[in-house]
């Protein structure tokens, strides 16, 4: 059957509403953009009906990088000898696929201590709180140290308790997400009048699992509690859980019971009787009612360190993916289809964006540091609170790059300069389907960073389509116009390496025109020249030509690292140059198989800085004067002016205002 044309595009909304419905999900950091993320998704597929979607189950707010997963060490693991020896402290967890059983010597990774927790290095932070410092470097140390036997008995004791509440949360939410599931038939079914529940009884459904699934509150405290020892507060160091306390906790946490022992009065009075009763009176306290709510006021009263778990994740919103979509994961592996736009931001400590709220001078004077040191301390005593939202904001960054640089979390980034983009790749591989994919975009770095091998052998086996931009049409107004970045095609799985590249890309609709494209004619450059109202202009080129469709395979991946990496560069750590057109690939293979190179000559040759551009013109040997030079004298030579094949390429205009 086909459809109507008269009908297309309403069945076209109701296909959409469907999607929107059962199959999109969603994570933001900002439950503002989660909000409009429903409201955008429901007025995209709005159909003739008065169906309205619900997106409890589907949208979450949380950070999308900090958070625990279903992967494990070995209990070989616990045990080490000497800091460089082979442990789970230097080493990465496995994978353990929802559906897969834990096996008994497997250990969860968020049971397990790290040395990147709470370890705070910044020196002006710690010569206002020398004290704290230490106990910190002083619990780490004894936190992180080799498992005794009694204590990997414990660990793979709660591991079994930790599997059993998620196979039994697992099937909760399975069952909840088919309750609050409408049905929507969709071409050829017929839209008949069907009764669907109300978003009232669904939002009850949703926030039952918020306050009466026990099953899902002990594990998500369990999950916190790990989040929150990498953000701990600095000034409250002295109330750290060493590491047989936390176990306790958790298992605690996991049990949902609290057993007290107090001495009895006549025990106190017996003195001498060795047959005396113990008395010792024990009392248990459940930290859930009898529907499954979580008692947090028992909680806090008993576990008095949790108030301080809660508090942080509610500041850091800890997001659990295998815990939140584990139904999801056991059932389909993974996500199909995983789109982003993840912040271009690297993760620094900047006090002076914190102190200028308070005190612009911060911001508009440079100061030395005995200076910076003494107006700190005074703005600290005029301004209480501004003391503890510096130290916080302290706390969150350097727990954000403690936690993104350890490897248990992000191994493939190991080395590399932290950007949060880098860090939405690997979470993307991990989370999608067997055959799934994942378009990302986000900035070049990736591709030519010298230290990034190791991601880029990463990268490679996965992509599928680099498509490389620059911002000089101001795609994103926000972004410097001379910012680069590309559009990319991940598979979540590795493969044989192969992808589509293009370089040098303006707007968007060029990729089609390359595509689309009969391979005929001459290759356009990067700009254009027209006329316009009498005059000529140079505007950027947005026309397509097939042959800057280049496919990079390993071949060109071998060719890239003989010519742009040090000798020995494996092919898939090969850093990616910016080809406008596939033809270039030849003329590198000429370049590459030239048998003498620079590096040959070394001592043959020497470099001088000669003038320095910015102390020359502090000690007035150049000056900085847009002028058109009478000789060569009077010429200082930069960058612009020249390019590859044209020693005299750009000039500055008369009144240059760069």
């Amino acid at each position: 059957r086909r459809i109507p044309q008269d009908r297309y595009t309403q069945e076209l909304q109701r296909v959409k509403m469907y999607i929107a419905d059962n199959n999109v999900f969603g994570v933001d950091l900002n439950p503002v953009a989660v909000e409009l993320a429903e409201v955008s998704l429901w007025l995209n597929a709005i159909s003739g009906d008065a169906f309205v979607p619900w997106f409890g189950y589907q949208l979450h707010c949380g950070n999308s990088l900090v958070g625990a997963r279903r992967q494990v060490f070995n209990k070989s693991e616990l045990t080490y000898k000497k800091a460089k020896d082979p442990s789970w402290l230097n080493s990465e967890p496995v994978e353990l696929a929802m559906n897969t059983p834990r096996e008994e010597t497997q250990i969860f990774h968020f049971l397990l201590p790290d040395g990147g927790m709470a370890n705070y290095s910044d020196k002006t932070v710690k010569q206002r709180y020398p004290d704290d410092f230490k106990a910190l470097d002083s619990w780490r140390k004894e936190f992180i140290k080799s498992f005794a036997g009694h204590e990997i008995a414990d660990v793979q004791r709660i591991c079994e308790k930790v599997e059993a509440l998620w196979n039994t949360y697992r099937q909760q939410l399975k069952a909840e997400r088919l309750k609050t599931a409408d049905s929507y038939p969709v071409w050829p079914a017929e839209n008949s009048e069907q009764t669907r529940s109300s978003l009232s009884s669904k939002d009850e459904t949703f926030s039952g699992r918020l306050e009466d699934n026990s099953a899902y509150q002990k594990l998500r405290w369990v999950m916190d509690y790990w989040c929150a020892l990498w953000f701990w507060p600095i000034d409250k160091a002295d109330e750290l859980p060493d590491r047989g306390t936390w176990l306790f906790e958790i298992e605690t946490l996991l049990d949902g019971i609290v057993i007290t022992e107090k001495v009895t009065e006549v025990a106190e009075h017996t003195t001498g009787d060795l047959f005396a009763e113990d008395g010792l009176l024990r009392e248990e306290s459940s930290l859930f009612s009898g529907a499954g709510r979580l008692k947090t006021e028992v909680l806090f009263r008993h576990l008095p360190r949790l108030a301080i778990v809660d508090t942080l994740r509610k500041q850091h919103c800890f997001f659990h993916w295998d815990l939140e979509f584990c139904d999801l994961f056991a059932e389909r592996g993974g996500f199909d289809l995983m789109l982003g736009n993840p912040p271009w931001l690297k993760v620094e400590w900047q006090e002076a964006g914190v102190l200028g709220d308070y005190e612009p001078e911060f911001v508009l004077r440079k100061l030395s540091a005995s200076k910076l040191a003494t107006l700190r301390i005074d703005t600290f005593n005029q301004i209480p609170a501004l003391e503890a939202a510096w130290r916080s904001e302290y706390e969150g960054c350097e727990g954000m790059q403690n936690f993104l640089n350890a490897q248990q979390n992000y191994p493939v980034l190991r080395g590399v300069q932290t950007n949060l983009y880098k860090c939405f790749l690997p979470q993307a591989w991990r989370l999608g389907a067997q055959k799934g994919v994942a378009g990302f975009l986000h900035p070049e770095g990736i591709y030519d960073d010298p230290k990034g091998g190791q991601l880029r052998a990463a990268v490679y086996p996965r992509l599928r389509a680099h498509f490389q931009f620059q911002n000089e049409l101001n795609l994103f107004v926000e972004v410097d116009h001379h910012a680069k970045f590309s559009s990319n095609i991940y598979s979540a799985s590795p493969g044989t390496v192969g992808f589509e590249h293009i370089s040098n890309l303006y707007a968007p609709q060029t990729i089609d025109a390359c595509f689309e494209h009969s391979g005929s004619g001459d290759i356009p450059g990067l700009k254009d020249e027209i006329e316009s109202e009498g005059k000529l202009k140079v505007v950027w080129n947005t026309s397509g030509h097939r042959s800057r469709l280049i496919s990079i395979a390993t071949h060109e991946l071998e060719l890239f690292a003989r010519l742009y990496d040090s000798e020995g560069t494996p092919a898939w750590q090969a850093r990616l140059p910016a080809l406008h057109a596939k033809q270039l690939v030849a003329v590198l293979e000429k370049f590459a198989n030239q048998p003498n190179r620079l590096g040959d000559l070394q001592g043959q040759y020497f470099s001088t800085v000669m003038f320095d551009e910015t102390y020359a013109q502090r000690d007035g040997t150049i000056l900085r004067q847009t002028q058109f030079p009478q000789d060569s004298s009077q010429w200082v030579l930069s960058g612009p002016h020249f390019f590859v094949g044209t020693p005299f390429y750009k000039t500055p205009r008369e009144n240059c205002t760069l």
